[in-house]
């Protein structure tokens, strides 16, 4: 699709600016020819720098210029030209500061659109930089196993729920070869011009040398192993040190930042009607939206707890297509009654054991205290309402919708956390769990011969997974099986990568004693990395803690010394002392409960960015959330 005309003269002009624009959408994988990436971003332009008029052209109508008077003595008589501003109107005032604004929102949006995909292709080549020594353990785990080199590319760009980013662009020398008609060296020499890892250009670069030399593509994993275990601290610390720049970030401008402004409106006498606005703006705007600004910075980042998944495949199976089906009134009935016995057994296996299902799923705890929740704050308005309380209805009922929201909150942490902790302790026994296997794979046991004895040890946590995989081979399930129905019980990034190691390894060689030490060490490594983010990550959570504390502080004291003297005194209609505003006009009420949901709203998302930062799951910051909210309504519940 050709190019439109208003970037047409641009192009032929700056042609290396396109040739730049179509290596970054590359790298990014996103998918879009660039022309057409041009016409999303002129439009993308056009609506910010609209939106950008229509909000300069809104706040002019706030704006106060006042008449500057300079301190410097004009030494050579310069005049500035008169202008007659008496004679411009304020909508034209609004118009021409509407104007500038569209102009520059307009030329933002470009600059914003036109930088995305180089954006994107870094944070991918960060996410590939984590990686590379997970998926390059994996290749020299199925090329010990005894497959080719084409065959290991196609598996590993197989499973991009695991390995993330580099299996993608895996994808890339798939494509290439199975749809395009190249062979495998061109499709890696193109992979290599355009990849945004500079880790894996270095690697691709490498394993052409040995491909085109007939060199040992196994002795060359194996020391690539080793070497990217070495740097793999090194390059998760660069990342750390980002995250910990957002976090001081945050803590700075979102904590900080709102107290400080807080406490100029209130104790700098800015009260009276704009009081109850502009605390309205801090609390209900400016928090939550720089949080989720922050909150996406830290999930594009790419430092999170992943999720995976796995994909079956089914074969339909043909054989009896030609025969005609009759239907009959009993085989409905019937089907009928075992999709109820399947509803049943599953409600009853909830009810036996609810403690144990919530564990597995903690999601589940919201089909319970959802709906205590909603009666609850049912049966709260409900009395608040019939009791004529007044104007302290609103206050009353805020109170227990914070302890509603703690019903639906407190649950799903408690539960949450001890899934984390359990699945935390079966990751910790993987590595010697792994390394059993090994030994006794490579004395001459088979995998379920090796499994069956290690039921007898003892390996912690998950001895009790163990067994379970044990129970599934005695009912008839083959190993491979019975360790993807493991993964999905945990269902955590390590367990998926060391599953699916073992698992492809399994159906090329039954000897994998190799393979198995290979995946020893790389669990052994991801744990140790795991280890390291958490100890230099609890630092800034405790940070986050004691910012909030400060925060609750700070402004209980407000309330306390000043706020209840300000009431006192507008009870009597006293005047503000060289000021003439009526302190009976201050709406001292409103502004306490601004206050406190303020103070809720800073709680709930600090929470979240506590469990983000420390834990790399929103999931994690749950528990955050619901101690630092209860934390809040503790605080003024008793002193306020």
């Amino acid at each position: 699709m050709a190019l439109p005309a208003v970037f047409g003269e641009w192009v032929a002009w700056d042609p290396a600016r396109l040739g730049e624009l179509r290596r970054a959408l590359v790298q990014a994988q996103a998918g879009i020819t660039p022309g057409r990436y041009l016409r999303r971003c002129a439009v993308f332009a056009a609506g910010a720098g609209v939106a950008a008029g229509v909000a300069g052209f809104l706040a002019a109508g706030y704006l106060w210029l006042p008449e500057l008077s300079l301190h410097i003595y004009n030494v050579f008589s310069i005049r500035p030209p008169a202008v007659d501003a008496a004679g411009l109107s304020s909508t034209a005032i609004r118009l021409l500061v509407a104007l500038l604004f569209l102009l520059i929102g307009t030329w933002a949006g470009w600059r914003a659109a036109w930088a995305y995909p180089a954006v994107r292709a870094r944070l991918r080549s960060g996410k590939i930089t984590l990686t590379m020594h997970h998926a390059v353990a994996y290749m020299y785990a199925m090329r010990q196993g005894g497959a080719e080199l084409p065959d290991i590319i196609r598996s590993l760009a197989s499973h991009p729920e695991i390995y993330g980013e580099i299996a993608r662009e895996f994808k890339r020398i798939v494509r290439d070869t199975e749809y395009f008609g190249d062979d495998l060296i061109t499709a890696i020499r193109s992979l290599r011009n355009t990849t945004p890892s500079e880790k894996l250009k270095d690697f691709l670069e490498d394993l052409l040398a040995v491909i085109e030399s007939g060199g040992d593509v196994s002795a060359f994993l194996a020391s690539r192993i080793r070497l990217y275990q070495d740097t793999a601290r090194f390059d998760q610390r660069q990342y750390l040190t980002t995250l910990q720049l957002v976090a001081e970030s945050y803590v700075t401008v979102f904590v900080a930042g709102p107290l400080f402004l807080i406490i100029v409106m209130v104790v700098l006498g800015m009260l009276g009607s704009n009081a109850v606005f502009q605390l309205s703006l801090v609390g209900y705007a400016f928090i939550p939206a720089g949080s989720l600004i922050f909150i996406l910075i830290v999930w594009f980042l790419g430092i999170r707890e992943e999720r995976p998944s796995r994909y079956r495949s089914m074969t339909e199976l043909a054989v009896f297509a030609a025969v005609p089906l009759r239907a009959a009134d009993a085989d409905d009935a019937n089907t009928g009654r075992l999709k109820a016995y399947d509803r049943q057994k599953r409600l009853f296996a909830v009810l036996k054991n609810p403690f144990g299902s919530f564990v597995l799923s903690p999601a589940r705890t919201f089909a319970v205290t959802v709906p205590c929740a909603l009666a609850y704050t049912a049966m709260t308005v409900y009395s608040v309402l019939a009791g004529g309380y007044g104007d302290y209805a609103v206050g009353i009922i805020d109170d227990h919708l914070v302890i509603a929201a703690l019903f639906i909150l407190a649950p799903y942490a408690f539960f949450s956390g001890l899934a984390s902790r359990r699945a935390a302790g079966i990751e910790a026994g993987i590595p010697d769990f792994l390394d059993r296997l090994g030994s006794m794979n490579r004395v001459g046991l088979t995998l379920a011969q090796s499994i069956e004895v290690l039921v007898r040890s003892n390996l912690g946590v998950i001895s009790t997974e163990i067994r379970r995989i044990q129970r599934d081979i005695d009912w008839g399930a083959t190993v491979a099986d019975a360790l993807v129905r493991f993964e999905e019980r945990v269902h955590t990034l390590a367990i998926a990568r060391t599953v699916t190691l073992i698992t492809r390894a399994t159906r090329m060689s039954g000897n994998i004693g190799d393979v198995l030490a290979i995946a020893a060490g790389d669990a052994k490594m991801n744990m140790a990395l795991k280890r390291d983010r958490l100890s230099e990550m609890v630092v800034y959570t405790a940070i986050i803690y004691l910012a909030f504390l400060v925060f609750v502080f700070v402004i209980i004291i407000i309330d306390i010394r000043f706020l209840t003297l300000l009431e006192g005194l507008s009870a009597g209609g006293t005047a503000a002392a060289g000021t003439g505003i009526g302190l009976s006009a201050v709406p001292v009420y409103a502004i306490r409960q601004i206050l406190f949901h303020t103070c809720i709203l800073q709680a709930f998302f600090s929470g979240i960015i506590a469990g983000q930062m420390g834990e790399g799951s929103v999931r994690a910051g749950v528990k955050h959330a619901a101690v630092m909210m209860l934390v809040a309504l503790i605080g003024f519940a008793v002193f306020i």
